[in-house]
């Protein structure tokens, strides 16, 4: 069963440099997933998607980041 601690952790300090080597199977996931092409101009800062709205872009995009998190360890694989 999935934990129920918060998925979704932000310091609301803007984006990532880099991304954990840890981390890099889920955003594989997400930028290869239903959504990959939506997915993808949100990662590149294009909110086209949302009518230019950053903050809808960017929550759409940590929705489906915990949603594939989720969903990896309800299936129990090794992703953090």
């Amino acid at each position: 069963m999935p934990s129920r601690t918060p998925g979704v952790v932000t310091t609301m300090t803007g984006a990532a440099e880099t991304v954990p080597a840890e981390y890099m199977p889920v955003l594989e996931a997400v930028l290869g997933g239903k959504y990959a092409e939506r997915m993808a101009r949100v990662w590149v800062s294009n909110y086209d998607d949302f009518k230019g709205d950053e903050s809808n872009g960017e929550w759409a995009l940590a929705r489906e980041i915990t949603f594939t998190r989720w969903r990896s360890a309800s299936r129990a694989t090794s992703w953090p």
